[in-house]
């Protein structure tokens, strides 16, 4: 919070200062809002039923929304396949800042199918109206409602032809496959071997330019190029940042670009933890970072105890909140989606609200 008032200082694009901003105060509200508003565990179970009804969402509204993805590369995925679905907005959404949102909300539909039954969470008696909670409480409906999201969000997901989106989404998996098969971390090394072994072969730039192409880039040089400038940004302005918002016409002045044509918008740093600290210095960074540490340790105490209570579906929700932010950090690598730059800000906010309430076990007596 006391970073905000530094950003409108430093700033030379208050308008998109405002916006930046305007989105992070309203994340942290939403955060704030959901650790205040759940009062049980019936609370709880709105909450899982909200976060896949937010991963439904999501997937529709990508549908009609986010440009028609390229790729000569992936003729696999025809362009055909988009043809029944018109776009219906104007300003469309490029397909990996929508694939980073449909990452972080991947993993709570999934995991009540996975690491528990939907039917398994509280029910909802007493929080909403009779009728309404009549519907909810019904094992049919839950499961129709958390199979169509995870089903929905894959597809989706597979759509973007987001590259980062993809290693994200299968780390997620993996992430919840681990909570119900721990001897799965073996296969960890087995991969990291494997990835060698491929860089090996194929030779490291070349695996980092098939995995790094998209959009404006063409290749890891042009994401080297950017991560370049925004370090350049954090080196002359370490405790201000440069601005909520500003990295685009911040580096058009000061660092520009040269593997880029003219025409190229390049708006944020295509890295999570950098962009944070351009926006809004070491001290943001450091802050963004312990509270980071804090909703992972919350998933993690969270998941613990009400495995040990026997509710195991309210464990797989804590599990879906952990596995949510490591893919948040790992499609964050090459992405800042989840940052203020992207439509999807508020998800990572939604996510933290529910870790840190699922802490605090709400109703665990009940």
């Amino acid at each position: 919070m006391l970073t905000v008032p530094v950003s409108f200082y430093i700033t030379r694009d208050p308008p998109a200062t405002f916006v930046a901003v305007s989105r992070l105060l309203a994340g942290l509200a939403l955060a704030y809002g959901l650790v205040n508003w759940t009062r049980g565990q019936a609370h709880l179970s709105l909450l899982a039923l909200g976060l896949a009804g937010l991963a439904l969402g999501l997937a529709l509204y990508a549908l009609v929304s986010v440009s028609r993805p390229s790729g000569a590369d992936m003729s696999f995925i025809p362009d055909a396949v988009y043809d029944p679905v018109p776009l219906l907005v104007e300003d469309t959404v490029n397909p990996n800042m929508m694939a980073g949102a449909l990452v972080m909300a991947l993993p709570f539909p999934l995991a009540l199918l996975v690491l528990a039954s939907p039917g398994a969470l509280p029910p909802v008696s007493g929080a909403v109206p009779a009728a309404v909670a009549w519907v909810l409480d019904r094992r049919w409906f839950r499961r129709l409602w958390f199979v169509t999201a995870a089903l929905l969000v894959v597809a989706v997901l597979v759509l973007t032809k987001s590259r980062g989106g993809w290693i994200a989404g299968g780390v997620v998996v993996y992430v919840l496959l681990l909570r119900r098969w721990p001897r799965l971390l073996w296969l960890l090394p087995v991969a990291l071997l494997g990835v060698g072994l491929l860089a090996w072969q194929l030779g490291p730039l070349a695996l980092l330019d098939a995995l790094s192409s998209g959009g404006v880039l063409s290749g890891w040089e042009s994401r080297a190029e950017i991560w370049s400038r925004a370090i350049y940004a954090v080196r002359d302005f370490p405790f201000t940042g440069t601005g909520a918002g500003t990295f685009g016409p911040v580096t058009g002045i000061l660092y520009p670009f040269f593997l880029f044509g003219p025409g190229a918008k390049v708006t944020h740093a295509h890295n999570l933890l950098l962009q944070v600290a351009v926006d809004l210095g070491i001290p943001g960074l450091v802050a963004f970072l312990a509270l980071l540490l804090l909703a992972f340790a919350s998933a993690l105490y969270a998941a613990r105890s009400y495995r040990r209570a026997g509710k195991r579906a309210l464990d797989a929700l804590a599990w879906a909140g952990l596995a949510s932010l490591v893919g948040m950090l790992v499609h964050g690598m090459v992405d800042a989606t989840t940052w203020t730059v992207g439509r999807g800000a508020f998800v990572p906010w939604a996510v933290i609200g529910t870790v840190v309430t699922l802490a605090r076990r709400p109703g665990s007596n009940t």
